[in-house]
């Protein structure tokens, strides 16, 4: 079973270090959990147990998927905090790349100086707006792993001056909107200011993909494009998204699905996340389908015990399946089930 002290330490992972989850897949361990961080197991389920015995094969995993420890499957998952995108500037492409934002669950925060256009920030769903001189600003925004900003402010002393701040705080991504002269201006005046020329080269601008995006919501498309592409590559996300989260509060019974490994066209991958309740009710989801109607069953039948135990199940969309079902791609993947305490 999944213990309250795991969802502790796995749902806040320490900010700005690497983290990492375990969990023994088969034999007598299975179920057994434990939790790193910068490569070091700080906490095993089972003292003494599997994952402690073999720590030094596990502590450099820093990805998601299987791995084979001694003979044995163990689910290794990179552990991603929550979101964070933090805008400086609240003109038409900030706002509307927050509302864009907010649907693709990010954290947004928005620092903008002029009264009337943080007001106008508020409205578009910022989960936090501060109103104040860009610098003093970001000395109160969060920065992090997982902390993501973009720099949309209305002339290049104030990109220059939160690229300023920004370059001492440890970040995801940094990118900043303006035309190719005013990002050269930009980057020469930061290099002549002595912020070191890694931070500056790792500066994206032209901001977002290339779309030929014109209007500001294309413009937002574009960026927020680039930000995903870049939290996917980086194996940071969050391992129990706002809606797992959530649902985990909820008193009763409950089955944690997570898929541990995927081959071929499967629609999610290694990490996804759907918890199911006794009353057949679920949150989150493995891809849909055919798929995560065998999952829902099979929780269903764990739960209808007394007594549960994790299990691994294996499916195979062969080509007729799938196309029965509607997913032609068919694929395969395994899907780890256990209760939560």
């Amino acid at each position: 079973m999944i213990s309250k002290e795991y969802l502790t330490r796995a749902l806040n992972p320490e900010p700005g270090h690497r983290g990492e989850s375990f969990t023994v897949l088969e034999g007598e361990h299975a179920g057994e959990k434990g939790i790193a961080a910068d490569g070091a197991l700080s906490w095993d389920s089972e003292p003494h147990g599997f994952l402690e015995q073999h720590a030094g094969l596990l502590t450099d995993a820093d990805f998601t998927g299987i791995r084979d420890v001694d003979g044995t499957f163990v689910f290794c998952e990179a552990l991603g905090g929550a979101k964070h995108l933090v805008i400086c500037g609240a003109g038409h492409v900030a706002l509307a790349l927050c509302r864009m934002a907010k649907m693709v669950g990010l954290c947004v925060t928005i620092i903008e100086d002029r009264p009337s256009f943080a007001e106008e920030a508020k409205t578009a769903g910022a989960d936090a707006v501060i109103c104040a001189d860009f610098t003093k600003g970001l000395e109160q925004a969060p920065g992090g792993l997982d902390t993501y900003f973009v720099i949309m402010t209305r002339a290049h002393q104030w990109d220059i001056d939160c690229m300023k701040i920004i370059s001492k705080k440890p970040f995801a991504y940094v990118g900043m909107m303006g035309s190719g002269r005013r990002i050269a201006v930009v980057k020469e005046r930061l290099l002549a200011a002595g912020v070191p020329e890694n931070v500056v080269s790792s500066l994206h601008a032209p901001i977002g993909l290339p779309i030929r995006a014109e209007t500001p919501e294309e413009i937002a498309v574009s960026v927020l494009a680039e930000i995903i592409s870049i939290k996917n590559e980086k194996s940071r996300n969050d391992a129990f998204p706002e809606e797992i989260r959530q649902a985990l509060q909820k008193s009763g019974r409950k089955i944690l699905c997570t898929i541990v490994k995927k081959n071929g066209a499967a629609p999610r991958s290694a990490g996804s996340k759907m918890l199911v309740f006794s009353d057949g009710t679920f949150a989150g989801t493995i891809g849909g389908g055919l798929a995560e109607a065998r999952i829902l069953e099979k929780a269903k039948e764990i739960l209808a015990g007394k007594e549960s135990e994790p299990a691994l199940v294996n499916l195979t969309l062969t080509d007729s399946e799938a196309d029965r079902d509607g997913m032609i791609c068919g694929g395969e993947m395994s899907v780890f089930l256990e209760e939560v305490l």
